[in-house]
């Protein structure tokens, strides 16, 4: 019994006691115009996040729903590795272009407790059921954000 309560504390200790952190980010380049998201993060190594915005692909706009879970690696200064999905609708723009893409975001976050933050990294993965080049899912394109954390 005793070995029990030890590994579920090992297992459950750092995230207990976490004090959990949120942001704000307004995200740009990548592949979307921009994304303005919410950062929530339940443990010290993840986090989730939902976001809207806007795409600009062929000359139609798209606004642009983000959902995605992050693994982070640090304390003040991280690796982040992010996964999501982006959901392009024709919300805003009814000739626009619908479809779901799944990426990742690989690069550095710098999050304090309170305060200013930001991201800075690549989207090295982007994956829809349409395209089937290779060339294109492995593109390496900037993204950059920067935001608030409460």
């Amino acid at each position: 019994m005793r070995t029990c309560a030890l590994l579920v504390t090992l297992t459950l200790g750092p995230i207990a006691s976490f004090s959990q952190e949120q942001a704000v980010y307004l995200t740009t380049l990548g592949r979307t115009l921009f994304v303005v998201s919410y950062d929530h993060r339940f443990a010290q190594e993840f986090a989730v996040q939902g976001g809207i915005g806007q795409n600009n692909l062929d000359r139609t706009s798209s606004t642009t729903v983000r959902f995605g879970a992050s693994y982070l690696r640090g304390t003040e200064h991280m690796l982040e590795l992010l996964l999501f999905v982006d959901i392009w609708t024709k919300f805003l723009n009814p000739i626009a272009r619908e479809d779901t893409f799944f990426g990742s975001f690989l690069g550095y976050r710098y999050q304090p407790g309170r305060g200013f933050t930001f991201r800075v990294g690549i989207n090295p993965l982007r994956l829809n059921e349409h395209y089937f080049d290779a060339d294109e899912w492995f593109q390496n394109v900037l993204q950059a954000s920067i935001g608030y954390s409460f």
